[in-house]
């Protein structure tokens, strides 16, 4: 019998252990961030990722040359108010 409440008690300790636990979780301001993915082989995701990368690594130049190789980017940085030298 000794032994049987021993086995509830551990049982007992254990699950508030966890529901303190799970509490604590749920209360923190963690944020997960998952790295940027581009799926299916997505040429233009992957291109502005690439460029994104670029630009974070201070090569702001580089990054518009590669974002100028879509034509619809292209007419925009090369406007008026344009990127470009």
């Amino acid at each position: 019998m000794k032994r049987k409440l021993d086995q509830i008690a551990c049982i007992v300790s254990w699950s508030i252990i966890l529901l303190m636990m799970l509490l604590i979780a749920a209360c923190s301001n963690l944020v997960i961030e998952y790295p940027s993915v581009c799926v299916n082989d997505n040429t233009e995701c992957q291109r502005n990722l690439n460029a994104e990368t670029l630009s974070n690594i201070g090569e702001q130049e580089a990054a518009i040359e590669l974002l100028k190789t879509d034509p619809s980017m292209s007419s925009v940085l090369n406007g008026p108010a344009g990127y470009s030298k």
